[in-house]
């Protein structure tokens, strides 16, 4: 399966939907269309990334996915879901704005499925491969024990891992 579990959290390119159980699929189709009619300018071809939780589903939009290695979050729509997991037609829908965050993704060939041909899996595969084995990420897992919670901040990436890995 190509989707990232972070927690309780799953994480997934739109091109990964079909590989979801089909009672999954049914919740982010629910979700969206919750969604839509909150923010009727959302649309299908905008979002990048969904994440699934026990009480919620988000659309992330990430215009940089196929461009940049890391590619940054710019926004995420998040229905709230009942306690069964499942969104209702009164579900909580919040518009959470992250441009000024700088929060960004690792190893996005992860997310994605196997045929998706947006940016090159084996370049993106690579590069992870790279900076992850690299001597300085070494060093800086010795130094800093909470750092792997701290390089989706795209300035703690930058000036921790970037910055000595290029």
């Amino acid at each position: 399966m190509t989707m990232k579990k972070v927690g309780q959290s799953l994480y997934l390119h739109v091109s990964a939907i079909g590989e979801l159980s089909e009672l999954q699929q049914g919740k982010v189709t629910k979700a969206f269309e919750i969604a839509r009619s909150h923010f009727p300018g959302l649309q299908k071809e905008n979002v990048t990334l969904i994440k699934i939780s026990p009480m919620n589903i988000s659309f992330i939009v990430s215009p940089d996915w196929d461009t940049a290695m890391e590619p940054r979050i710019n926004f995420s729509y998040v229905v709230h879901c009942s306690s069964t997991g499942y969104p209702a037609g009164g579900s909580c829908v919040k518009f959470l704005d992250y441009r000024d965050k700088h929060i960004i993704y690792h190893h996005k060939w992860a997310f994605c499925a196997a045929s998706y041909d947006g940016f090159n899996r084996s370049d993106s595969m690579a590069w992870s491969q790279y900076w992850t084995e690299h001597p300085a990420v070494k060093a800086l897992s010795k130094r800093d024990p909470k750092w792997r919670s701290k390089i989706g901040n795209y300035d703690y990436w930058k000036k921790n891992v970037l910055d000595e890995i290029t």
